[in-house]
């Protein structure tokens, strides 16, 4: 669905990338946050890792993990990332882990071990 109107924004002749970071920007974008960033993290560019790194502590689980997942893809410090493996959440580390897969030094720099 997301593709769907992110392709109908950009038939407009507008950026839905623009639009995300002008939501997530908004004071208080409750119960559309897991959203915005996932939609960010499909149309963003690496600029828009700033924006994106503060959802890694978000008190949601689903949003921390989906941030996780929205870094990652738009080329965000895998460090950050890395740190995360420790959450108290199983969503975020199962998303750390899927991240991280093809990054086993990082991987091993944060657990202490072998890798995940």
């Amino acid at each position: 669905m997301r593709a769907t109107a992110q392709w109908a924004v950009r038939r407009a002749g507008r950026s839905p990338a623009a639009i995300y970071r002008s939501a997530l920007a908004a004071d208080s974008p409750v119960g559309r946050v897991r959203a915005l960033v996932a939609g960010l993290g499909e149309c963003g560019t690496h600029q828009d890792v700033d924006v994106l790194l503060p959802f890694l502590e978000h008190p949601s689980p689903r949003v921390r993990a989906e941030a996780v997942r929205a870094v990652r893809r738009l080329g965000g410090p895998l460090t950050r990332i890395a740190g995360m493996l420790a959450d108290s959440a199983p969503v975020v580390v199962r998303a750390v882990k899927r991240a991280l897969r093809s990054e086993p030094d990082i991987v091993r720099g944060h657990t202490g071990g072998e890798g995940a």
